[in-house]
């Protein structure tokens, strides 16, 4: 019967590199956690900084953070509870619904598929997405989501509308276009008097 001999240096070296990746691992976990716990941090000032957006706070605001300002306000109105974007937010104006909508697709694709989509909660704001790329000037982006609602049940249809979606979103910056149309939009965004302010 033959046995395998395996050279004891070949072996420290499996073994070290097999610690180095455990390590590696380890570390990516960590930074993942850091970054995760500050960008939710982030929100939850975001929240309470902007839990009443008024026409100065949104002139104010640098471009860059206000998309990310304007979601956080419409985040605080959901019930802490028991919160349903979906229910909710079409219930605000129709420019809060479609800039939410694009929104949430627009991260759900930069971090997932199509397929993903489809099986999380967040798929019901597809449909309204593709009006608000529209409203946006996202033409091309529109049209993706549009091919993939057509195709919901072809997975090899929704991975070239996941390709054509990141070509459009690389083109066209439909988070940038977000920020001009909340400009163009301001008195969609704010709050009236008699929204219920949230703790």
């Amino acid at each position: 019967m033959l046995t395998l001999q395996i050279d004891p240096y070949i072996t420290q070296i499996l073994v070290r590199i097999i610690i180095l990746f455990l390590l590696m691992g380890v570390v990516c976990w960590l930074m993942n956690k850091n970054y995760q716990n500050k960008m939710n941090a982030r929100s939850e000032r975001l929240q309470k900084e902007y839990a009443i957006l008024t026409p100065k706070k949104i002139e104010e605001a640098n471009d860059t953070d206000l998309v990310d300002i304007v979601i956080a306000n419409l985040h605080g109105k959901l019930d802490e509870h028991n919160p349903a974007p979906f229910y909710t937010i079409p219930t605000l104006s129709p420019e809060r619904f479609s800039l939410y909508s694009v929104w949430v697709i627009h991260n759900e694709l930069t971090h997932g598929s199509f397929s993903d989509l489809l099986s999380s909660p967040s798929k019901n704001f597809l449909e309204q997405a593709v009006t608000g790329c529209k409203e946006i000037g996202a033409e091309k982006c529109a049209d993706a989501l549009q091919e993939a609602l057509e195709h919901t049940d072809d997975k090899n249809a929704l991975a070239d509308c996941h390709l054509h979606y990141m070509e459009a979103i690389a083109k066209e910056e439909p988070l940038t276009l977000c920020v001009s149309y909340i400009r163009s939009h301001v008195d969609a965004f704010i709050d009236q008097e008699d929204e219920p302010e949230t703790e």
